[in-house]
């Protein structure tokens, strides 16, 4: 009788330096594809015009926008929801391309994406709550219709118990707080690096950021 011995197809049959690589090329595909999209959606905001035709202005008329009909549409779409909360909605992505092309994986993808949504509409949130200066040329608020939304309930929320602008003072101090706590996550900063960046500010204010994160 013949016996045959078992294939070994652990990982160990194949280089761990031919892995790191497989690796690290797959990270800087990945930060390559969400570096190009999320530029690719910056052209078309930074190209955006109201004037344009789109879904809220139905005119016939050649678009401005560098990505043609379709740009000028969803400019206008994320602009009109977000306003100038769309920002976050854009840098947060480069951060992360920037850690994939540095060979860096991001760690729990899903919390990261849902602070990254978190983010944008804290962000709309705190705009909307800034007066609206004469050269806006949307109807609605700096943070969209959806930041409008949140911003207007926080306010009448709190309106319950508080007064009115003390109301919004503290709207504003708590939408902050989850901009910063959603930004902090969708990055995902540790502590250790708060308390390393804090010691710009004095070693006061070091020991200060170091108390409270334990």
């Amino acid at each position: 009788m013949v016996h045959y011995r078992p294939v070994e197809t652990d990982d160990s049959a194949i280089p761990a330096a031919l892995r790191r690589f497989m690796q690290n090329r797959l990270l800087e595909c990945t930060g390559l594809l969400a570096l190009a999209a999320t530029l690719l959606l910056a052209t078309c905001l930074a190209t955006w015009s109201a004037d344009d035709p789109s879904w809220n202005n139905a005119i016939d008329a050649v678009p401005r926008n560098w990505l043609g009909y379709p740009g000028a549409v969803v400019a206008d779409e994320l602009m009109q929801k977000f306003g100038l909360g769309i920002i976050a909605f854009l840098a947060i992505p480069i951060i992360w391309a920037v850690n994939l092309l540095g060979h860096h994986a991001l760690t729990r993808p899903f919390m990261r994406g849902f602070a990254w949504l978190a983010a944008t509409l804290f962000a709309a949130c705190v705009l909307s709550l800034f007066p609206v200066p004469q050269a806006w040329v949307l109807s609605v608020g700096l943070g969209g219709g959806i930041g409008d939304l949140l911003a207007e309930t926080l306010r009448t929320i709190l309106s319950l118990g508080l007064k009115g602008p003390f109301a919004t003072f503290i709207t504003f101090i708590v939408v902050m707080i989850g901009l910063f706590w959603s930004i902090s996550r969708a990055i995902d900063v540790k502590s250790d690096d708060l308390v390393l960046s804090s010691r710009v500010f004095g070693e006061r204010a070091q020991d200060l950021v170091a108390q409270a994160f334990g």
